[in-house]
């Protein structure tokens, strides 16, 4: 058991809990994360436990905000939100789990608060959510579905689903190739859908070289102007230490 407090990720989901740019096999991230969507990357101030048991694993966290809408600290309208998963490792390589979240998501200054709202603290935002692993040999695989759901009374309430699918393959100790699909659907609006394609390769231990294709489709989206091609650069540093 572990137990820790201060500027936290988000326990909802699983993409977080393996996030970094030197693991991460794509550049971009799935569409429910990042700083304008459902789940942010952001820190968020709380505490959480973590346990482990045989092929058991959970857990339970208490933040400042939602991950739906981050708050700072110093930042008015702070209301506390609950999160929480789990998972079983069938064998290993293969492991299945869920997460869920729940609490006030909306402050007074929230692009979507209009007059004659009920007050935020009486808003609830919430997520569920699964997730699958599996790895074996050269090949790993990822896959997530979501469900969010934010409560409104002056307009009605806003709901969006979500799904990817990632694959990666070692061609080589130093080179690999990766893909992830994904799809969003909201109450509000179409959504749309998304293919990245990358290539990897490692010059050494320290760093990582990706370069990658993005291309999104949808009714909104006309032709290839929403693609994107990116090229990224990870290193890491050794840490310094002073002998006496």
């Amino acid at each position: 058991m572990v137990v820790r407090a201060g500027e936290l990720s988000t326990a909802f989901g699983s993409f977080l809990l393996r996030y970094d740019d030197a693991d991460n096999p794509l550049i971009d991230m799935p569409m429910a994360y990042g700083y304008y969507s459902t789940v942010t990357t952001g820190g968020l101030a709380g505490a959480q436990v973590d346990a482990t048991r045989g092929k058991l694993d959970a857990r339970a966290q208490f933040v400042n905000s939602s991950p739906a809408n981050r708050r700072s600290i110093f930042d008015r309208e702070q209301y506390g939100n609950w999160a929480g998963g789990g998972g079983y490792t069938i064998r290993q390589g293969f492991r299945v789990g869920a997460s869920a979240y729940r609490g006030p998501y909306l402050d007074r200054s929230y692009p979507f608060y209009f007059p004659g709202e009920a007050r935020p603290r009486d808003l609830a935002g919430s997520g569920v959510g699964l997730d699958v692993q599996w790895g074996r040999g050269p090949w790993n695989m990822y896959g997530e579905w979501q469900r969010f759901q934010m409560n409104y009374r002056a307009i009605p309430t806003f709901t969006t689903h979500n799904g990817y699918a990632e694959a990666r393959r070692v061609l080589h100790p130093r080179w690999y190739v990766a893909a992830r699909a994904g799809y969003l659907r909201a109450s509000a609006y179409k959504g749309h859908d998304t293919y990245e394609l990358a290539v990897g390769f490692r010059p050494n231990r320290y760093q990582l070289v990706k370069v990658g294709y993005e291309a999104q489709r949808g009714p909104s989206i006309r032709g290839t102007l929403a693609n994107t091609v990116a090229v990224q650069y990870v290193t890491s540093f050794r840490a310094l230490s002073i002998a006496p």
